[in-house]
């Protein structure tokens, strides 16, 4: 295996550091644990300014679908494998609004990644796990597979500024305040991670206009959307005061 590449080990917990935030937001003892040093690891101790964005997010809106996403955007930041798992594979293997889940394929591209038999079996149980917390993984009676999202304007923002903002030095991939449209189709991660219909991402970006998490400006014939706030803590503070509606 190569030495950048880990084979997954932790699922991402989410209605559990939903718990443990609610907790520290209201001041209570949140207890030890193998879970709760597992929870820390992933989202408190990597980066103390974004443990407090999760924090007041948590703290503003409790458990809702935008704030599970956003938890599951920070996993992909904490858990590269997946996210190349969604980037590489899921997402360009989407056919008619879908991706078939199948193992054999799955387990060729962790071999790829230089996965024993079984780090690709334990990999793809804690994926699944994964998505099924964010409402992304289906089953019925043949087969397990994927559709296109429709994730919260919220939390679109929120990776969209992870990746052109300063602020998350894991999520930014990028150093454009304005982003042209046709870059963001070509090139951002967020529309993988949420795994949207690329035909739709022009408009999630205009709800996200709508609700003054960016602006739209056209320079020499380009659509480019500006980044109004200057990192992702004040977009938080923003959403948190009165944006997210």
């Amino acid at each position: 295996m190569t030495a950048d590449v880990r084979p997954l080990t932790l699922p991402p917990y989410i209605p559990e550091t939903i718990t443990y935030l609610e907790k520290i937001a209201r001041g209570e003892r949140v207890g030890r644990g193998r879970k709760i040093n597992q929870i820390e690891e992933l989202y408190v101790k990597s980066s103390k300014e974004l443990y407090y964005n999760l924090l007041n997010i948590v703290k503003a809106w409790g458990d809702q679908p935008a704030v599970r996403q956003i938890i599951f955007f920070h996993y992909l930041q904490k858990e590269p494998l997946l996210k190349e798992m969604i980037l590489e594979c899921i997402y360009p293997g989407f056919k008619e609004n879908r991706f078939l889940w199948k193992e054999t394929e799955l387990k060729f591209f962790l071999q790829q990644k230089g996965l024993t038999k079984s780090e690709q079996s334990r990999t793809l149980k804690i994926a699944e796990k994964a998505l099924r917390e964010v409402k992304m993984f289906m089953v019925n009676r043949k087969e397990k597979f994927l559709e296109y999202q429709r994730p919260a304007v919220e939390a679109v923002a929120y990776a969209l500024y992870a990746e052109y903002s300063e602020g998350f030095e894991a999520g930014k991939r990028f150093s454009l305040k304005n982003p042209p449209l046709e870059q963001i189709l070509k090139y951002a991660a967020f529309p993988a991670y949420f795994l949207l219909d690329p035909k739709t991402v022009p408009l999630i970006l205009e709800a996200c206009r709508i609700k003054n998490y960016i602006s739209l400006e056209s320079r020499g014939g380009l659509c480019q959307y500006a980044l109004i706030y200057q990192d992702l803590t004040e977009l938080v503070e923003y959403m948190i005061q009165g944006g997210h509606k």
